[in-house]
């Protein structure tokens, strides 16, 4: 069913101490501690694993009864001993480990379906059985505030709630980030040597850092880059689900679609050509212009890197690195089997041929659009079950008697969690994305659930801004000038409710429509309300430029609408589909330029005596985020698309975070700048602070260096994937290992 590769026996220690057994459930006076102890275990991990893709074969079933039988037996037994005050806990405990042992070999021997054990060179790295969520724990401040958190990343306040509150909860959640900062300076600050980078990665990730970690630590040391590759977690976690498949398979499929060339193009890092500027002569490009510039930009980010990157071990092709031409993700899969590759991952495990090649085409046949990517028992997934058996979606809007503001940002990424945001943002908005094979592919954009693997968006970064005092900024207002990009304009689409076109008809309504708007005053809170009118003319600076662009039809003659040709052509119908362009509508053109106020764009120096800023998605991530930070304004945030810092960058401390539905747009105006009518004061002081921190984030902490650094570190992440030979160390970790065991020895 899998193949297991080499066994996993390298032990590291995942807790503060080593006098404290983990795995004991007696040391954590916990009732979930018996059944975690089994949880982890290889043997059971495999049995469900198989179980899973074995749905109908009797025996698997039957064999299930017996284990779990077992189970929960030795954990009454545990629960009884050990919770009800009795001296034999510790016997109970140690009974069942043994027991567990006995278990595994009759699983071994007995069963008649156990997992392949296939003659081959191809290993896995170290690993030790984890959770997604027990993977990468987040720095996250515990409050002691009474406003609640949802499971979503939302800090949600009820009309009681309010009633009772003494302070606003803007004010709770620039306290936390601060606190956050604090915890975020010290964990950086812990790792001051190479083994404490090394046991930072084993901590977070579960198994050994790939071969050239150790380069890869002095590049980055050298540098002053972060060295807690924990806080970096793109770099591995978008990796590894490609652990569960073979090296071979990989190679085979990236092969194959380079020669189709669909919106790729690549690298090839030969191992014994030497590491000088003939790199160039070695990079192929494909997608067109895009490609171009693109394959250009990275190329002069990797090349000073590349004498970091270890050779091919003995007998394997040259490395290469794929990547897209794409401003959006180029690839997803189907939940049920993306979810099982990171189990198989975790495990130690990967798909037997036979097995993945039933699942992928099951997945072709069954599996679509973006609810395909979501746990069945989210909400999207429920939502695209109630629209087939009922013809409607449930939407999940915002309640009228609440308000909420976000907590944690990337959480509020999710769209299979906030199903709101599939009829709010121009990419989920065309919902006709069907599976793709898994192949290893570098992009500069991914939502929380796509297969690309994280890189970086170079577009822009060279653009620092000239730094102005907060007290030079003489315009109070948020300001955005961009075009209609985003969404894709036709009849078949609803282009309306993208997030660019939304943002520009809420800032320019001019309509008698009231606006309940949170506010402090003394320590109470309260809602007081103003005029839609009022809040745009006080605070929103909203234009669109460009004219109509994206426009699925070709336009009137003398018309002001572009058909932008890379829209059209082979790379953009990778990304979305042939089928887009196949309808005319001229109707569409005309409407946007009825709709809409096109304006001039504005100069930097003009742009940089607002404020605050806005910074909304387009077809992807915004290239324009580092560039906004560096003009000491507040950067007010929305977007679907985790950054590949997102681990240390922190909302409410650099920068807003602003909801995509911009439901509290106007909260945070007024309590940062205050209310229109100017009885109620902002807090100005919170304002600029966020925006020198935001600035000095940009100048520190997104750096060449430091892209060149997560580049590094992604780079060895999947040449391991792509190697046969996943468990291979450094010389140096060797002899380390051998150092450790001589000591333990004497």
């Amino acid at each position: 069913m899998f193949a297991r590769k080499r066994p996993l026996t390298r032990p590291h220690n995942h807790g503060p101490s080593h006098d404290q057994d983990l795995d004991d459930p007696v040391s954590r006076q916990d009732r979930r501690g018996s059944y975690d102890y089994f949880r982890r275990q290889p043997w059971l991990s495999r049995i469900m694993l198989h179980l899973r893709l074995s749905k109908d074969d009797p025996l698997a079933w039957l064999m299930l009864v017996f284990v779990v039988s077992f189970l929960m037996a030795g954990a009454t037994l545990i629960d009884r001993d050990v919770f009800h005050g009795s001296t034999s806990g510790p016997a109970a405990v140690t009974a069942m480990r043994n027991s567990s042992i006995a278990v595994e070999k009759t699983w071994k021997s007995w069963s008649p379906f156990t997992f392949t054990l296939e003659n081959t060179t191809e290993t896995h790295p170290r690993s030790t059985i984890h959770t997604l969520q027990s993977i990468h724990p987040k720095l996250r401040p515990t409050s002691s505030s009474s406003i609640p958190r949802d499971k979503h990343g939302l800090r949600v306040l009820t009309l009681d709630q309010e009633f009772k509150a003494r302070e606003h909860p803007i004010a709770t959640l620039i306290r936390e980030a601060e606190k956050k900062a604090d915890q975020l300076d010290a964990k950086i600050s812990s790792i001051r040597t190479l083994s404490d980078a090394e046991a930072d990665y084993r901590s977070a990730f579960g198994m050994e850092p790939p071969r050239g970690f150790r380069k890869w630590y002095e590049f980055a040391s050298k540098r002053s880059c972060i060295t807690a590759p924990s806080l970096l977690s793109e770099a591995h976690l978008s990796v590894r689900p490609y652990l569960a498949y073979k090296p071979s398979l990989l190679r085979q499929r990236m092969d194959e679609l380079v020669e189709k060339n669909k919106g790729t193009w690549y690298f090839d890092l030969g191992k014994r050509q030497g590491l000088g500027s003939d790199r160039r002569n070695k990079i192929q490009i494909g997608g067109g212009a895009v490609g171009d510039f693109r394959a250009h930009d990275v190329f002069e980010l990797i090349n000073p890197i590349l004498p970091y990157i270890p050779d091919q071990l003995a007998g394997e092709d040259d490395l290469r690195l794929v990547f897209s031409v794409h401003d959006g993700p180029m690839a997803q899969s189907d939940w049920s089997l993306m979810d099982i590759s990171r189990e198989l991952a975790e495990a130690g495990l990967v798909w037997d041929e036979t097995t993945l090649a039933a699942k992928e085409e099951q997945q072709q046949r069954h599996a679509y659009g973006w609810s395909m990517v979501c746990d069945p028992d989210s909400h999207l997934s429920r939502a695209s079950k109630d629209r087939i058996l009922n013809h409607e979606v449930a939407q999940n809007t915002s309640s009228l008697t609440e308000k909420s503001f976000i907590e944690d940002h990337v959480a509020t990424y999710d769209y299979c969690h906030n199903p709101s945001l599939s009829k709010q943002h121009g990419m989920l908005i065309v919902n006709d994305r069907g599976p793709s094979p898994m192949v290893p592919v570098i992009s500069y954009c991914k939502t929380t659930h796509n297969n690309d693997i994280m890189g970086v968006a170079l577009d822009a970064m060279n653009k620092t801004l000239p730094a102005m005092a907060w007290k030079e900024k003489t315009i109070d207002k948020v300001v955005w000038r961009g075009s209609f990009t985003g969404a894709f304009h036709g009849e078949q689409f609803h282009w309306r409710n993208s997030q660019r076109e939304r943002m520009v008809t809420l800032a320019n309504n001019r309509e008698d429509h009231m606006m309940d708007v949170l506010v402090q005053q003394g320590r109470k809170l309260k809602r007081k309300e103003y005029s839609l009118e009022s809040l745009n003319e006080r605070f929103l600076d909203i234009e669109p430029v460009g004219g109509a662009v994206q426009v699925s039809s070709e336009p009137r003659v003398g018309s002001n609408c572009q058909l932008t040709a890379a829209f059209s052509g082979p790379s953009f119908t990778c990304f979305m589909g042939a089928h887009l362009f196949a309808s005319s509508h001229p109707k569409v053109c005309d409407q946007m330029l009825e709709e809409f106020t096109f304006g001039d764009m504005m100069t930097p120096e003009t742009a940089l005596k607002y404020k605050y800023t806005v910074d909304i998605d387009g077809n992807g991530w915004s290239s324009r985020f580092r560039r906004l930070l560096t003009s000491s304004s507040v950067i007010l945030k929305s977007t679907i698309f985790p950054e590949w810092n997102s681990d240390i960058l922190i909302p409410w401390y650099h920068y807003v975070p602003l909801k995509v539905d911009y439901s509290d747009l106007y909260d945070i105006m007024v309590y940062f700048a205050g209310s229109p009518d100017g009885q109620v004061k902002g807090h100005d002081d919170q304002a600029a602070r966020i925006a020198q921190r935001g600035r000095a984030f940009a100048v520190d902490r997104w750096r060449w260096e430091d892209m060149q650094s997560y580049m590094l570190l992604t780079i060895l992440e999947y040449q391991r994937v792509l190697s046969r030979d996943r468990q291979a160390l450094d010389v140096s970790q060797i002899q380390d290992d051998v150092h450790a065991r001589w000591k333990e020895m004497s």
